[in-house]
């Protein structure tokens, strides 16, 4: 993922330097492009946490296995099933950008998920379960920019930065059974330094700002904490997650 995040840059800024010549004279005439944006983003992405979903289905199976203890007849049993959703991110974004001709600078923070659940069932009993990781992440980011101004109302931003990233890690257990329902959940801290490279989109219409683009990043989480106890994933080590991946992105805001 590292080498695609750096390829992801060296590209943007061939890019960019693409730009620059076609640029330069829509820059000089286009005195409309304005110089800040304040823009409310939201996104939807891919990041590659195996270890949530495995976590997960390890917890279904465990629970699974001790009702199943219960059950006399094998053919009745409990099962857990298979989901890969903890390998899907989203959230949302504010970020503030001011450039000084084609180069800026912006600042943003915002709140992503993801979460990976495992269903434990029957089909011949009314008990179930579920077992699921909710992974919660702050982000604190800074970019550099380059755009590409390509009329009075468009043009195209390439940035490139790193971020400050919190994270809180819930796993949570709720069963339901003839005696009831009933729920139990721990949470797990981690904090890490992450880097991210854009391209996107900006159209101008009377002062507002529509953007769409895709962003790379590599954010990994490698030890989460609770009163000083590491949780350790289901081969012994240190438990892994984060939003390293590639997310699609669209935007809208104030430029002025």
């Amino acid at each position: 993922m590292k080498k695609f995040f750096y390829f992801l840059v060296v590209n943007a800024v061939i890019i960019s330097s693409g730009f620059q010549n076609l640029s330069a004279q829509e820059t000089t005439e286009s005195p409309t492009i304005p110089s800040f944006q304040l823009l409310l983003s939201g996104g939807l992405g891919y990041a590659n946490n195996k270890e949530m979903n495995d976590y997960s289905k390890a917890l279904g199976d465990y629970i699974a296995n001790l009702w199943n203890l219960t059950e006399a007849n094998p053919a009745r049993h409990w099962s857990a099933s298979k989901d890969q959703s903890g390998k899907f991110v989203y959230g949302a974004d504010i970020e503030g950008r001011y450039y000084n001709g084609n180069l800026g600078f912006g600042a943003g923070f915002g709140i992503h998920s993801a979460s990976a659940n495992t269903e434990v069932k029957s089909d011949y009993w009314a008990d179930n379960a579920n077992a699921n990781l909710n992974l919660l992440v702050i982000p604190l980011t800074g970019t550099l920019f380059y755009r590409a101004i390509i009329s009075e109302k468009s043009f195209f931003s390439f940035g490139a930065g790193l971020g400050y990233y919190l994270s809180v890690l819930e796993i949570e257990i709720k069963t339901e059974t003839g005696s009831g329902k009933d729920s139990d959940s721990t949470d797990f801290s981690s904090s890490t330094l992450g880097y991210h490279a854009k391209i996107d989109y900006n159209y101008l219409i009377d002062g507002i700002c529509l953007t769409g683009g895709v962003m790379a990043r590599y954010v990994e989480f490698d030890e989460f904490k609770k009163s000083g106890i590491v949780l350790l994933n289901t081969e012994g080590k240190n438990f892994n997650a984060g939003l390293t991946g590639v997310t699609l992105y669209i935007a809208a805001g104030l430029a002025f």
